[in-house]
């Protein structure tokens, strides 16, 4: 009852991050820090490349790194930021996640990676799985 609760509230303040933040796993600050990961790595590499003189058309995505919430007795609501960048995996297991976790979390699973949000205090249909799940436990 109160992960379905704490998933209609999250969803009712959907037009406001200031207010979806009050019911998310992370402070707005931290997450906002996360999903500009990207950017903030294509923007350093482009400055070291102008140190250099050279001029790079693409920047790179940041390398993998793992976003590690195991075991952290972490409350709250999945934020959608976690999906920013392609290139962070999350372990959300042994937590008190309430509420739907973010679609993205389930289209956009990389070849090789996994779903892992095991021991939680997940509500709502989860949505279809990508292709190329390692492992999934929810």
């Amino acid at each position: 009852a109160c992960a379905a609760s704490v998933s209609a509230a999250h969803h009712s303040c959907a037009g406001s991050r200031a207010c979806q933040s009050i019911l998310e796993a992370a402070p707005l600050r931290d997450i906002l820090y996360l999903s500009t990961r990207p950017t903030r790595f294509a923007d350093a590499h482009r400055a070291r490349m102008a140190r250099l003189g050279e001029l790079d058309a693409v920047a790179p995505l940041p390398p993998p790194d793992k976003l590690d919430w195991a075991e952290q007795n972490v409350w709250g609501v999945v934020p959608e930021e976690v999906c920013a960048d392609p290139s962070l995996s999350l372990d959300a297991r042994g937590n008190n996640l309430l509420g739907r976790p973010p679609r993205c979390m389930w289209e956009s699973v990389k070849r090789g990676a996994s779903v892992l949000l095991s021991r939680n205090r997940l509500s709502g249909a989860a949505g279809p799985l990508g292709g190329g799940a390692a492992a999934v436990h929810v």
